[in-house]
């Protein structure tokens, strides 16, 4: 095959889960190409509320965890977080934590399934950098303010 003279197509499957057995195909790219020139593109992503259910967004954040672990990031993420549709981010050291919407973890994050080890880390790493911090302190006066929450759940 000559890349530079031939006419091929590329077709990438993006899934949910590392394990074959688990979640779905989250995303379906297919590229046409006559040599090097773009003729189609085709792009087809599943239904988000496929995406976002729990195990499929833990499985994930297993494997940002593991680009991040090395630099100190982690990810907290239980039954009410995933109620809330959030992610609580912590970084080893710093007494501080941020939360992510898990709608921007499908939309920004997804990306690093398909690029080298060296970008997924570059592009997480730098997409937590950006977040708002606040500390534990600022983060427990929250929670207090939700206080009612607590004492009216089993109504």
């Amino acid at each position: 095959m000559n890349l530079l003279k031939d006419k091929y197509i590329i077709v990438e499957v993006i899934p949910t889960s590392s394990d074959s057995k688990k979640g779905i195909i989250a995303q379906l790219s297919a590229l046409k190409l006559d040599g090097i020139k773009l003729i189609d593109r085709f792009d087809y992503r599943v239904d988000e509320k496929l995406v976002n259910n729990k195990d499929n967004i833990n499985e994930f954040l297993g494997i940002m965890e593991l680009f991040t672990r090395k630099v100190g990031y982690y990810f907290e993420f239980n039954q009410e977080l995933y109620d809330k549709q959030v992610v609580n981010v912590k970084k080893r050291g710093l007494k501080k934590s941020a939360l992510i919407n898990i709608s921007d973890v499908i939309q920004d994050y997804m990306k690093i399934l398909y690029l080298d080890n060296n970008n997924a880390k570059e592009l997480i790493v730098n997409k937590l950098e950006e977040l708002k911090w606040i500390t534990f302190k600022e983060q427990e006066k929250y929670n207090i303010g939700n206080i009612s929450e607590v004492f009216t759940k089993g109504k």
